[in-house]
């Protein structure tokens, strides 16, 4: 999670941080600070400000000149020339037992002054040149959170290995788990395993950090090394079931990753059995039904490689088999929806349907009678078959109630449209959902994106061009910590935000397969100032996806109120909603929303030309359907269930 605390203390906090509240106790008499002081404290403004700029301007004469000299100029808030007396005499006096303490302000000064890269550099002086400094871990942490601010994931991680080196000493706890969660975002192995290790030793700490660091060591291919790691891991996480169920995770794909089979099945095994022994939610219930899935797909698999042919007495022995077959898939599908994992469910779901669809299609296909017997066998078969088919329909629905872009849920409404193209006449509209199909920025654009993240590192919109060049450089990691920062900082410090950022962070989202995350930031889209419909659109063509026609209605009647003049996408998404309500019934259909959306967009979207012409020939308007159908035939064909090019074809040549 990004971090949203800032370093930028005020005047004061400088002058306590270091000590410059007072000056060692032999320090000459300074005769210039002084006047500037008393000038500030007696209110003459211009005899104190040419006295500060006397002080910014002459040199220092000595250690303590000068630090007198920075403090006066702090007090007057000359907060950069303060900065830079700071930073003169620690580098004139490197040797002077304060010196730590004047690169460390100036650290500080710089970065009042909005002056990052002096600011860095300075900090980094007292950790690099005092190492034995009380201040150096505290320069060091404060160097490390300005680079990781500024998008300088790398650097950041270098700074905070001062911890890893000597975290005994230091006792900071938090800074090890920061230098291991970034060890781990930018996959350096060489800090994550110590840090994640001294983290995980922490008072508040627990296994799980290390596996941070074995997923840095698997990524990195050190595959032995992250073995070794997990196995204390494993030792450790004993009383801790869901520590223990990521560990067996990591477990079986570092098994599979080397080739052993044997050791993978024992870790996947285990993972099954303590889900069932502590029904832990989160990444064990997962995890437990994925394998439960690939269970339940290899017996639908040798279940559909069971031929149905052959004479009757052949094709009885086959079909007792397969019947057989389909039962025990059937019921290692269920096993999967008893873990509650959306994910695998809709999957297993899906599964189901195509089980039940291709029993169906090879019994219709098998031929045990002669042809001339076949037309007659044939309709008798079929009726036969439907309530198996109905079995794969109700299989599809199930998969239906899963929210969000996926594809076992595209596979079930597809195979919906294809059984039951009555009930579900239309389904994923490419036209409503151009934005969330963008790319990311790309390469090209990473020099200017990171140089605007350095300037500010509270720019929302720099911070997510960063995390759209990660992406573009397949480094997910990296781009989704972007991606969460830029949603953190949004939420925690109530930055104001526009719908065109939360579209940029659905695409992230969908980018990282997080469907849910892509849904809400949609719905932060259409809840900002000034939408402009797009995310709302975005919505609605998901619900018409997912072939939720009611809730794909009410979106789309949403999306019609914002702005003057609804936008087409708008308009399109709620009369084709408005026909899947209307299950495809023509006299149902929404005629005055379709002849609006014709007049008012060009060129209009096939499906809405084939629907209108149903409508009209249902009114009796049969030249206005054929000149419709017309346009309809001449225009790209769209996915279409309900086969309306046949339609329109058989209705031009009447």
């Amino acid at each position: 999670m990004a971090r949203t605390t800032r370093w930028r203390f005020g005047t004061v906090a400088i002058l306590m941080i270091a000590g410059c509240g007072s000056l060692p106790p032999h320090e000459p008499p300074v005769r210039e600070p002084a006047i500037a002081r008393r000038a500030l404290e007696e209110g003459e403004s211009a005899r104190a400000r040419r006295a500060v700029d006397l002080l910014a301007a002459r040199p220092p004469g000595s250690f303590e000149a000068g630090w007198a000299s920075a403090r006066a100029l702090l007090e007057a808030g000359r907060v950069r020339d303060a900065a830079a007396v700071f930073e003169a005499v620690a580098t004139g006096w490197p040797g002077h037992e304060a010196a730590d303490s004047a690169w460390y302000n100036a650290g500080f000064a710089w970065g009042e002054a909005r002056d990052r890269d002096r600011s860095l550099n300075a900090l980094q002086a007292v950790a690099h040149d005092y190492p034995a400094s009380e201040l150096a871990p505290k320069a060091a942490s404060a160097a490390a959170l300005l680079a990781e601010e500024g998008g300088r994931l790398e650097e950041a991680v270098a700074r905070l290995e001062l911890f890893v080196r000597d975290g005994a000493r230091w006792q900071d706890w938090d800074a090890a788990r920061r230098a291991c969660h970034l060890a781990w975002v930018v996959g350096d192995a060489y800090v994550a395993v110590p840090a994640c290790r001294l983290a995980a030793r922490a008072p508040d700490g627990t296994p799980r950090w290390r596996l941070l660091a074995v997923e840095v060591l698997e990524g990195a291919g050190q595959l032995r090394q992250a073995e070794r790691e997990l196995s204390e891991v494993l030792r450790a996480s004993r009383a801790l079931p869901a520590v223990m169920g990521e560990a067996l995770v990591a477990s079986a794909r570092i098994a599979t990753a080397r080739g052993q089979r044997a050791a993978a099945a024992r870790a996947r095994e285990r993972i099954v059995t303590l889900w069932r022994q502590t029904r832990e939610p989160g990444a064990l219930q997962e995890a437990a039904a994925e394998i439960l899935l690939s269970r339940a797909d290899a017996r639908a698999e040798a279940a559909n490689a069971i031929p149905l042919a052959g004479d009757l007495s052949t094709l009885k022995r086959a079909l007792e088999r397969r019947a057989k077959a389909i039962r025990e898939a059937a019921s290692a599908y269920e096993a999967v929806f008893e873990l509650k994992a959306p994910g695998p469910a809709a999957r297993a779901a899906t599964g189901t349907g195509r089980l039940y669809e291709a029993f169906c299609d090879a019994m219709v296909a098998a031929r045990p009678v002669d042809d001339a017997l076949y037309d007659t066998y044939r309709p008798a078969l079929e009726e036969l078959m439907q309530p198996i088919r109905e079995r794969a329909i109700a299989a599809y629905e199930f998969a239906l109630r899963v929210r969000g872009p996926s594809p076992a849920v595209a596979e079930a409404a597809r195979a919906l449209m294809r059984l039951r193209p009555d009930r579900y006449p239309v389904a994923r509209v490419a036209a409503l959902a151009p934005a969330v199909a963008e790319a990311p920025a790309g390469a090209e654009d990473e020099a200017a994106a990171r140089e605007a993240l350095w300037r500010d590192p509270d720019d929302l919109s720099a911070i997510l061009a960063v995390a759209e060049v990660e992406l573009s450089l397949g480094r997910e990691r990296v781009a989704r910590y972007y991606a969460q920062r830029a949603w953190d900082l949004s939420s925690i410090q109530r930055v104001a935000t526009t719908e065109a950022f939360w579209l940029r962070q659905a695409r992230l989202q969908r980018a990282f397969g997080l469907s849910l995350a892509e849904r809400h930031a949609l719905e932060r889209g259409a809840e900002a100032a000034e939408p402009t419909g797009e995310a709302a659109i975005l919505m609605g063509a998901e619900e018409l996806a997912g072939l939720r026609y009611t809730e794909a209605a009410e979106v789309f009647a949403g999306a019609l109120e914002i702005g003057v003049e609804p936008r087409c996408e708008a308009r399109l998404g709620a009369v084709l909603a408005a026909v899947g309500v209307a299950e495809g019934d023509p006299a149902r259909s929404p005629r005055e929303g379709l002849e609006r959306y014709l007049d008012r967009c060009s060129p209009p979207h096939p499906l809405a030309l084939l629907w209108l012409a149903r409508t009209r020939l249902s009114d009796g308007e049969r030249e206005g359907a054929l000149a419709l159908c017309r346009r309809y035939l001449a225009a790209p064909s769209p996915e279409d269930p309900t086969d309306g090019r046949s339609w329109c074809e058989a209705l031009t040549t009447l």
